[in-house]
């Protein structure tokens, strides 16, 4: 195995080898130095050859095939990348050991490979130019002609010249030692493009070019045509080298730096003007080719087998021809030359590699991007992968979604969009079929047809979109997915935003199998910000938005610190997180173990107003808002405002109805606390949004370009006078805020003194927030009755108590202050004591206490009498004289006196109450 040789001079023992071969063939067969010309030598310079082929073959440097052409011939190659730097010290071995032309007695080769130096016998240059382009060092000796130093280089440019009808007779062979002869001088330093090497370049070309219809005459007419299609091709990139030349390889020092005289002047600049007289020649050589180039060759070129992954020779030469004349603009004496005529006919021809990738089949171009079609540089690789994208037959196909999946490194945001916008097209598709099927549904149901047909098109449906699902399973997971992933955060966010604008967000599986393992994983280790978190959250987001987000929001719930991260993120995809809003309050106010956490007011209170925060709101401290008016990151109009709001208060009542079900307390506190805060936040936030709107009004006298700032934020302050108007005429709240308040009713024997209080705050929010609209507001009043209609305790909204003369005043005043809050059971006592009647009222209460006779009851009349007694003490409030007061207390005496026993220790203390009250105010 070869190993890589890093620097190639350094002394080893194939040139040990080399040296006694040398040594031995100059004193035992033939003297180096006598080696005069070429002809007549043939034989010797064929057996020298053979030797050093054999030995670098037994150092597995070389190998020998046989010639494609010539199966009798063997061709000496380079094994492989590994065994050039070995070459490159042989070539070196040889040039320094060769006899050179130069001024002085001293030798010119650098201290660098001064070592290497009268290790052979001096041998002529031709023999060296023989063995490097026999014995497998043809790069190499390329690499000298290009970068080495000129003194040498110009010498070896002559003797290749000389060398290459001796050595590659074949007229086919030798386009190739021109063609790289060319791009050496084409990629040499411009300074050195000297009269002597564009004259050398010129006699190479004139000695070795079928270039005219009498040496055309050598090849046989069909051979002829595709040796003229690889000479316009040689010329077109040599010439495309010359005017656009490529910087240093990482092999020029190598070269350079062998001779002791520098070939660049401290100072001296060059510009591109100097390959100037270079391209003339070339462009003289190319016009005597294309001359040559009839109809028939031109169209034949069509059949040439090529080298160039999808194109053939025809497409090539015009590509390349258009590739020409551009790069020729710049230089207005070339521009003159007859052959950019002549060229045109082939540009206007010319053919984009994307042009030729869209005649291209789906088999084509799968084998293309397989490789199988030949070698494909990354951009081609790009261009077909795009190609292959924009066809929607192959989103779906497996075959070609494994091609892509090869290849998934090159693709980006570009090629996920593609993705995405093709998805959506399906999907827009799938809902259209729906919309037609049930169309056609509602008719054969107008018709009578039976359901059960109606049942099975339903089926069916359910069953095509789990086929559809099936089909882009490979692409999302093995595609999509990767391609995201490798993103940048910018255009993470950017392709969210992307699918929830075309809609497809929860209409396909977009998360990998293992993604809830990942996440709990991941969510159990977040303790800090960082890019690498955020672009992994990013990823949650796009496979699984709904359920990520939540888990976020959990942990804002949980602490203020993951809540500072949830708006912080929400801030960064404003408009992906906008959509997320209404399923995480629902998913939030319903889930009884997110609202027992400790930042949960606070957290639920910032997804109230999130709309404002994601348009940039600024979070001072819990609770605590300042109102950003100049900002614009996610603009909103009036409706989305209130869309927004409702999609909360929606939830809010979700939460009601979930735990008012199950009378779990504590829950139901926490959310009627929630929306008594409200109020709060929406005064709040008006406030802060007339200061701040203040403070640019007087910055606009200074800056008049503030004036459309100012008005927008004067829009903005207007539309969040609306929030709390719109919360308390709210319907689906309000009605199941109604429901709640119906199920915390209770009855004597089903009193509990944290249901009662509970009972209490909702009322006391229905009267602060809603009960007024049933006065001022026909529709609110009648939507209301309608929900009315469904409570089982509905008299406090839609009934009276029957006057005091009535016979079932006292039992209906009764069923009515046995379900009452604490504000609702005094109003009803005011009533009883405007009306006398609430001695014999309590007497019935007491009565059925005792019947009763449960721990319940006894806490209701207790609960009941402190009611009555806060109803005597507003009685008296603001009265002059005593008479009513010693009357009331009077009655309250004896009703304290007939309580049942099991209550007379707090109604005691209850009626001390009423006689601290008369102290205060004779006080």
């Amino acid at each position: 195995m070869v190993e890589v040789k890093e620097h190639p001079m350094d002394n080893c023992q194939l040139f040990v080898q080399l040296r006694n071969l040398f040594q031995a063939y100059d004193s035992q067969t033939k003297r180096l130095n006598t080696f005069l010309y070429w002809s007549g030598n043939e034989e010797r310079i064929d057996e020298l050859c053979t030797q050093v082929v054999q030995l670098l073959v037994e150092h597995e440097l070389v190998i020998q095939k046989p010639h494609a052409k010539r199966p009798n011939e063997l061709q000496t190659l380079p094994t492989g990348p590994e065994a050039i730097s070995h070459l490159r010290g042989v070539l070196i071995l040889l040039l320094v050991n060769t006899a050179a032309i130069t001024n002085g007695s001293q030798s010119p080769w650098s201290l660098q490979c001064q070592h290497l130096c009268q290790q052979l016998p001096q041998m002529p240059q031709f023999l060296t130019v023989a063995i490097a382009m026999r014995c497998g060092l043809q790069q190499p000796l390329l690499e000298f002609l290009e970068c080495g130093p000129r003194w040498a280089t110009a010498q070896y440019y002559g003797s290749l010249n000389e060398a290459l009808g001796h050595v590659s007779p074949d007229r086919m062979d030798a386009l190739t030692w021109i063609s790289g002869t060319l791009k050496a001088a084409g990629r040499a330093d411009i300074a050195d493009m000297n009269e002597i090497l564009v004259r050398e370049m010129g006699r190479m070309l004139q000695r070795h070019l079928l270039d005219s219809a009498e040496r055309l005459q050598e090849l046989r007419p069909t051979p002829r045509k595709v040796y003229l299609a690889k000479a316009m091709v040689m010329l077109l990139e040599v010439l495309l080298e010359a005017l656009e030349p490529p910087g240093k390889p990482a092999y020029f020092h190598t070269y350079n730096s062998l001779s002791l005289e520098t070939d660049h002047p401290p100072g001296q600049t060059y510009t591109q003007s100097d390959a100037k007289p270079y391209a003339k020649i070339l462009m003289d050589a190319l016009q005597r080719i294309v001359e040559k180039v009839s109809v028939d060759i031109f169209m034949y070129w069509m059949e040439i087998p090529s080298p160039w992954t999808l194109y053939n020779y025809q497409t090539h030469i015009c590509h390349q021809s258009a590739e020409v004349l551009k790069a020729v603009k710049p230089y207005q004496e070339l521009c003159k030359h007859e052959v950019c005529a002549q060229l045109l006919n082939f540009a206007q021809s010319a053919l984009t590699f994307e042009d030729i990738l869209a005649g291209k089949s789906i088999g084509e171009l799968l084998a293309f991007l397989d490789g199988d079609s030949g070698p494909v540089t990354k951009e081609q690789l790009l261009l077909g992968l795009e190609c292959l994208l924009q066809r929607p037959i192959a989103l779906g196909n497996d075959e070609c979604v494994e091609t892509m999946a090869k290849h998934v490194g090159l693709l980006g945001l570009k090629h996920a969009k593609l993705i995405l916008k093709h998805l959506g097209q399906v999907e827009g598709a799938r809902k259209a079929m729906q919309d037609i099927k049930l169309e056609k549904m509602e008719e054969e149901a107008r018709m009578d047809i039976k359901l059960e047909k109606m049942e099975e098109e339903e089926e069916e449906a359910e069953e095509s979109d789990g086929e559809e699902q099936e089909e882009y399973y490979q692409l999302l997971h093995l595609v999509l997915l990767p391609i995201y992933s490798q993103c940048r955060l910018q255009d993470k966010i950017l392709l969210l935003q992307f699918r929830d604008e075309l809609g497809i967000t929860n209409a396909f599986f977009f998360a990998a199998p293992n993604l809830q393992e990942r996440r709990i994983s991941f969510f159990n280790n977040l303790n800090s910000r960082n890019r690498t978190i955020e672009h992994q959250l990013l990823i949650f987001f796009f496979e699984e938005p709904n359920e990520s987000w939540l888990a976020l929001a959990k942990l804002g719930m949980a602490h203020a610190r993951f809540s500072d991260y949830f708006w912080h993120m929400a801030m960064h995809c404003a408009q992906h997180a906008v959509h997320q809003m209404a399923y995480l309050a629902n998913q939030l106010l319903t889930d009884d173990n997110a609202l027992l956490k400790g930042n949960a007011s606070s957290f639920l209170l910032s997804l109230y107003v999130h709309p404002l925060i994601l348009n940039g709101l600024i979070k001072l401290r819990a609770n605590i808002y300042r109102v950003s008016l100049r900002h614009n990151i996610l603009p909103y109009s009036l409706e989305q405002l209130r869309a927004a709001q409702s999609d909360f208060l929606v939830a809010c009542g979700a939460g009601l109805y979930e735990f008012a079900a199950n009378l779990k307390y504590t829950i139901l506190r926490r959310i009627l606390q929630l929306l008594r805060q409200l109020k709060v936040v929406e005064q709040e936030i008006q406030v802060c949004g007339r200061r701040q709107l203040l403070q640019m009004h007087r910055e606009c006298w200074r800056n008049s370009k503030a004036e459309e700032a100012v008005l927008q934020a004067l829009n903005y302050v207007d539309m969040h006078r609306h929030l709390p108007k719109w919360r308390q005429a709210h319907i689906p709240l309000a009605t199941q805020l109604l429901a709640s308040i119906d199920a915390l009713r209770y009855t004597m024997t089903s009193f509990d003194w944290e249901r009662v209080d509970l009972l209490g705050e909702a009322v006391s929010y229905w009267r602060e927030n809603t009960n007024s609209l049933m006065f001022l507001n026909t529709e609110f009043r009648e939507k209301l009755d309608a929900c009315a209609a469904y409570l089982q305790h509905q008299e406090f909204l839609t009934a009276e108590l029957p006057p005091p003369d009535d016979p079932n005043y006292r039992r209906e005043f009764i069923r009515w202050v046995t379900q009452a809050s604490a504000h609702e059971a005094t109003t009803l006592f005011r009533q009883s004591i405007a009306s006398r009647s609430d001695y014999v009222i309590f007497f019935d209460l007491a009565k059925a206490v005792e019947h009763d006779n449960c721990k319940n009851s006894n806490e209701a009349y207790i609960f009941l009498f402190g009611c009555y007694v806060n109803a005597c003490i507003g009685c008296t409030r603001g009265r002059k004289g005593s008479s009513k007061k010693r009357e009331l207390g009077q009655r309250l005496a004896l009703i304290a006196g007939g309580s049942p026993k099991g209550t007379l220790s707090e109604v005691r203390q209850k009626m001390a109450l009423y006689t601290a009250s008369g102290k205060n105010k004779s006080g």
